[in-house]
């Protein structure tokens, strides 16, 4: 039984549907799903073989191609830290001279300057890492990831592990510094008692 509308009904009472739906059309102007790609600048076939890479792309945008100076995703000033070099603190002298003696306390003199540099670098380092850490998600631990707004708990794990490597290296380089200090304690007291035996 049919209706006026172009649709029937069938025999287990639903209704079909309607002839036109059912009728075969010749598709309209489109790109006749992905394969149509072929067709539209700037995929259709060069005179040169093919696309000569993405460059091609870039010139039929209405902009020019660039990359963005700006970085979506979270700052992260303190892992561009570039560890400083460890200073160098200079040998005692062999034989104690008040001329070998001078020259070694002038240049321990500059070691403590370059030490008390280095450790600046990485106390902006760890001052960085705190500012960095204010935007640590309040609920990072119970968060099953992160937005790119605040940090999560990956991204506070990895900070850790970098500042790990950090310690670490000062942690090295203070126990240096610490005996580079207690040789200079030495020769001090060593030039002590030479001038009062003199």
């Amino acid at each position: 039984m049919s209706t006026g509308n172009g649709t029937g009904t069938l025999p287990n009472g639903h209704a079909s549907a309607p002839t036109s739906a059912t009728t075969n059309k010749t598709p309209g102007p489109g790109l006749n799903g992905l394969s149509g790609l072929a067709t539209v600048e700037p995929f259709l076939p060069s005179t040169n073989g093919g696309l000569g890479g993405l460059d091609d792309l870039k010139d039929t945008l209405p902009f020019q191609s660039q990359p963005s100076n700006a970085h979506p995703t979270k700052p992260n000033t303190a892992q561009k830290l570039k560890f400083p070099q460890v200073p160098a603190a200079p040998q005692p002298p062999s034989k104690l001279t008040q001329a070998s003696v001078d020259s070694y306390f002038t240049l321990m003199e500059g070691y403590v300057r370059q030490y008390k540099a280095y450790n600046e670098a990485l106390t902006k380092h760890f001052a960085a890492r705190n500012v960095e850490l204010e935007d640590l998600d309040e609920q990072f631990i119970r968060q099953r990831g992160e937005t790119t707004q605040k940090l999560g708990f990956s991204s506070y794990l990895k900070k850790m592990k970098e500042d790990e490597q950090v310690t670490t290296v000062w942690k090295v380089a203070q126990e240096i510094h610490i005996k580079a200090l207690e040789q200079c304690g030495e020769v001090r007291n060593k030039m002590k008692q030479y001038l009062h035996s003199g």
